[in-house]
């Protein structure tokens, strides 16, 4: 462990006395850099990401729905109580964008337009789960 702290300073000497940039560093120095930089902060960039995503108020509850049924976004606002259509559309399109649901437009009269999770979004299923055991275990509802 000694040797690869050593290496990892030496090569942190190197990447910031020549300035290198992320446009000059190949896939594999970039994949290096990433995991200089995890063992620099101490925390994996990947774990902090889906943090970021998952900690988002609402995604959890939008991902929970979704794992009962494809929905509509009238369907999903109304089995969420207390969110407004905005953050709402806003959510859809983040996990959209993280490949976690998908959205299949019907070409019908009017337009229908279906929410579902991915195989990356099912894949959460023991997470959320394992999160639910515990705040059933740990957490007291406070009054608001």
């Amino acid at each position: 462990m000694v040797y690869i702290c050593t290496l990892l300073t030496f090569c942190k000497f190197i990447y910031n006395k020549h300035n290198i940039t992320d446009a000059g560093l190949s896939v594999k120095q970039k994949d290096f850099r990433d995991v200089f930089n995890m063992m620099e902060s101490k925390l994996c960039p990947k774990y902090e990401e889906a943090f970021k995503l998952l900690g988002k108020r609402w995604i959890g509850v939008i991902i929970k729905v979704l794992f009962e049924e494809k929905c509509r976004f009238k369907d999903l606002n109304a089995q969420i109580p207390n969110i407004s259509q905005k953050v709402l559309s806003e959510r859809l399109r983040e996990l959209e964008e993280y490949g976690i649901i998908q959205r299949e437009v019907f070409d019908d009269k009017p337009v229908k337009v279906l929410y579902s999770l991915t195989n990356k979004g099912k894949d959460l299923e023991p997470v959320m789960e394992a999160v639910q055991s515990w705040a059933i275990k740990w957490l007291d509802l406070r009054e608001e």
